[in-house]
């Protein structure tokens, strides 16, 4: 009992002695960390960067590239080129001139906004399921081409001497009704001053679009040419429907 008494006298003492006040105690109010939804996820405007959000609410940022046969061609700032399915894009917003052909042949350019089964261009709104396919830039007889060139070499020396060359090269022509390929490939190897192998192989095709599951092939050909397998050239030609 003594005990208790002396205790709540000390506790008393050291109260009234506190030079603290209720005023001079500041409290900080803790509030929850802000979560973020998928909804919440939204293509912001830039002038930078085209925005590609999926139906999966995944969001990537990037180029344009074209839509043909209803596959997107889009190339991400971290995942390279990537080929997505029309149907699983949710948001399309373009920083840069489109051009966008209509399943009526009909071509419009500007900039670009799909959203929720709608889209824009230039503000005004389009039923989304008229777009036919789409090339990024204007209608230039410039924009239209693209050009890919790759070269390869390989120099062995040791019992014998060899050396390997390759060559990739592939052109594109794109607008909205028609598409042009030509590709070549070519290898070549000497080995201690006596060829190897030398074959050489060029391809083309040439596609117009009439509709967004059907084109028309009227022109394909390959030219092939491998000594080694006596073949001086051989030249297919053909067209397709």
């Amino acid at each position: 009992m003594r005990y208790t008494l002396i205790t709540a006298t000390c506790l008393a003492a050291i109260y009234s002695s506190s030079a603290f006040s209720a005023e001079d105690i500041t409290t900080t109010q803790v509030t929850p960390q802000q979560s973020v939804t998928p909804a919440d996820l939204y293509p912001p405007a830039d002038v930078k960067y085209d925005w590609l959000q999926l139906t999966s609410l995944e969001l990537l940022k990037g180029e344009i590239k074209n839509l043909y046969d209803d596959k997107l061609e889009f190339e991400s700032d971290e995942l390279d080129t990537l080929y997505i399915d029309w149907e699983d894009v949710k948001v399309l917003q373009s920083s840069r001139l489109v051009s966008i052909g209509f399943t009526d042949l009909s071509t419009k350019t500007g900039r670009l906004l799909v959203e929720n089964g709608k889209s824009y261009i230039n503000g005004e709104e389009f039923d989304n399921s008229q777009i036919m396919t789409i090339i990024a830039g204007d209608q230039s007889e410039a924009n239209y081409w693209s050009s890919k060139i790759t070269l390869g070499a390989n120099f062995r020396s040791g019992n014998t001497d060899q050396i390997d060359y390759s060559a990739l090269a592939k052109t594109i022509r794109r607008t909205t009704e028609s598409r042009f390929n030509l590709d070549y490939i070519g290898n070549y190897s000497k080995t201690d001053g006596e060829n190897r192998i030398n074959n050489h192989r060029i391809n083309t095709n040439f596609d117009w679009f009439i509709s967004k599951q059907f084109y028309l092939r009227p022109v394909f050909a390959e030219i092939y040419k491998d000594p080694f397998s006596n073949i001086d050239y051989r030249t297919t030609l053909g067209s397709r429907l």
